[in-house]
């Protein structure tokens, strides 16, 4: 019908066709008239055979646009368009939609199992698996900008619902992604243990003069090329998002499904609590380490519990436990040291506020929170419910790109910890016998060497190959975790044999923190990371920490006080339920500087304090 409407259009161009004898004939509508009724009969039969549903929908798509065409032309010669397919149209849509959804569950595993992880290109440093993906989304988007939408409020369902199913989509793929990377780098850890237990046989063939394994750099780990194709391919996920949503030009007002009024805070909502890893924890063992565990409660209900992992202070769980919440509540973190016969307290976190105002939008949070007496525990949080919003559904997929990116990053540098680690203790074998006097710049700067070999290698990998987000990411939690480790050797964890550093061996450590952060800067130049970023909040606290070892008992008595004073007028103020964490962290450092210096000031004591002032409302 719409060609022959076109070849009447040719052939007469006005709309009314005159003779001398008749007044004036619409071909149009003459030509219209007499087919809409058989026309619409057929479009009802269509609709009512069941196996309507099964049309391609390319063809339902085709067959909508030109039936709206058709029905448009008809109102403009004086015809009514006896047949409304906008809910057979609908059906359509949302079988389409339900369709997509499986295909595009099948795309991800059939994108990531294809993929090689190499470079696209020498410029485009990810590989095929996100480029795939995002092709796939976008080839989904083209019919709906085709189409002619009987409302703007049809067209931006559609586009919500879309946005529904690429958020599902990039959920799984980070999944998928990010379980593969784990089993890569667990791999090479678990084969450097290996060679480490290897190596460790020929101890008594090297006392019989044979030949040992040489060369201790293959037993670290490193940082391969693979590993920064998958970060890359997180900040490329980031990055396609922010066109993909800029290229829907989606105007929530204009649509009429969106909404400038705040949301509506629910009375309960459905948390989706993680606990990821700690760092620094009590040595509750004899050994020096600890097996811990963590619990999590509101209020009097215990609402999950991780598994025990064996023998160490840095432990990383990522368990997730689901729970309901009405209201605002206090989740307290508590960690345990399991034992045969019994559980010591490890740890008892400061409280994390579960607000459902600051859950109401589609924030994926991550808080260290800090432990009693020392240590933290690093707990990502997130509250099921959701919007009906194209924002909502493409912010969430923005965060769990980002985050998914940030615990990718968190997970690499947790493999080089130990590596990291053994470097900075073996800088003290350089510095035997020697008194503070004698301690200089060029003695610490070569005791550093073997560390910052070994970071300049790795670093100078990720550089290469890492797209800007990526490698923010990754050196934010390198730096974190060497700023760990300095204040552990400060600051040995409570439970622990070691003895407190002498003052040559504090001198040392001082300086080469300093050297460090000069080499993360990038040296004389400064072109390495920002300078702002490296003298971070917790670097501060640690620089800090150097001024309370010059102090007398009478100061550190004084300034123990001082700070206690301030935590007590803070709290009366501003009503604060828990201790600013800096304030908190300096009074455990003058306590650990007290006890190191007066043996009247033990364990017990300092945990008694600890918990005095975290809880203070606890205390008979």
């Amino acid at each position: 019908m719409l060609e022959d409407i076109a070849k009447c259009r040719t052939m007469f161009p006005f709309n009314e066709f005159r003779t001398p004898t008749s007044a004036g004939i619409n071909v149009i509508t003459t030509l219209l008239k007499p087919q809409l009724g058989y026309f619409t009969l057929d479009i009802q039969n269509m609709v009512d055979d069941r196996n309507s549903q099964y049309a391609a929908l390319r063809d339902t798509f085709e067959l909508y646009s030109n039936v709206y065409r058709l029905s448009d032309i008809s109102k403009l010669h004086g015809l009514e368009f006896q047949f409304d397919l906008t809910r057979w149209f609908q059906s359509q849509i949302d079988r389409w939609l339900s369709d997509l959804d499986t295909k595009a569950h099948d795309w991800v595993q059939r994108a990531i199992e294809k993929d090689q992880l190499s470079f696209v290109s020498e410029k485009l440093r990810h590989s095929s698996s996100i480029v795939d993906l995002f092709s796939f989304f976008q080839q989904q988007l083209n019919p709906g900008f085709e189409l002619q939408w009987p409302s703007p409020q049809m067209k931006a369902i559609f586009i919500r619902d879309l946005s529904k199913i690429i958020m599902k989509r990039i959920r799984l793929y980070c999944q998928i992604i990010r379980e593969k990377y784990r089993e890569r780098i667990e791999k090479q850890r678990n084969e450097i243990i290996r060679k480490t237990v290897n190596v460790s046989k020929y101890s008594w063939s090297s006392l019989l003069g044979r030949n040992q394994p040489s060369g201790s750099t293959e037993n670290e780990f490193q940082v391969l090329r693979e590993y920064c194709v998958i970060l890359n391919n997180l900040a490329q996920a980031e990055s396609s998002l922010f066109k993909l949503w800029t290229a829907l030009d989606y105007d929530p007002e204009q649509d009429g499904i969106g909404t400038t009024s705040k949301p509506q805070i629910p009375p309960s909502l459905t948390y989706l609590v993680t606990v990821v890893q700690a760092q620094n924890l009590q040595a509750c063992d004899f050994n020096g380490l600890s097996d811990p565990f963590v619990i999590l409660r509101v209020g009097s209900q215990d609402v999950g519990q991780t598994t025990v992992v064996n023998e160490t202070l840095n432990p990383w769980w990522e368990e997730s436990f689901q729970f309901d919440v009405k209201g605002t509540e206090e989740l307290s973190v508590t960690v345990y040291d399991k034992d045969y016969m019994n559980v010591d307290l490890c740890g008892i976190g400061l409280p994390l506020k579960l607000d459902p105002t600051t859950y109401t939008e589609y924030t994926i949070r991550e808080d260290w929170v800090t432990l009693v007496p020392h240590g933290r525990v690093l707990i990502r949080s997130t509250a099921f419910g959701e919007t009906e919003d194209v924002e909502f559904y493409f912010g969430k997929s923005l965060n769990i790109a980002s985050v998914t990116l940030k615990d990718m990053a968190r997970l690499l540098v947790y493999q080089m910890h130990q590596d990291i680690s053994n470097h900075v203790y073996e800088i003290f074998a350089h510095f035997r016998g020697k008194s503070a006097t004698s301690i200089t710049t060029e003695l610490c700067d070569r005791a550093l060497h073997p560390l910052l070999n070994y970071l300049d290698n790795n670093l100078g990998n990720l550089y290469e190959n890492l797209y800007d987000n990526s490698w923010n990411a990754v050196v934010k939690e390198l730096w974190d975790d060497l700023l760990d480790i300095f204040e552990n050797l400060i600051f040995p964890p409570l439970g622990t044999n070691r003895n407190p550093l002498s003052e040559t061996e504090l001198q040392v450590v001082y300086r080469c923190l300093e050297l460090t952060k000069v080499f993360f800067n990038g040296g004389s130049t400064g072109s390495g990371v920002n300078i702002k970023e490296l003298e971070n909040e917790r670097y501060q606290q640690l620089i800090l920490t150097e001024k309370l070892f010059h102090m007398s008992t009478e100061e550190l008595i004084d300034s123990f006080r001082a700070h206690t004073n301030q935590l007590q007028t803070d709290r009366t103020s501003q009503e604060y339920k828990a201790p600013e964490k800096p304030i908190f962290i300096m009074i455990y450092h003058i306590l650990r500087v007290l006890q190191m210096v007066h043996k009247e000031f033990n364990e017990k004591f300092i945990m008694k304090q600890m918990e005095m002032i975290a809880f203070p409302n606890t205390q008979s």
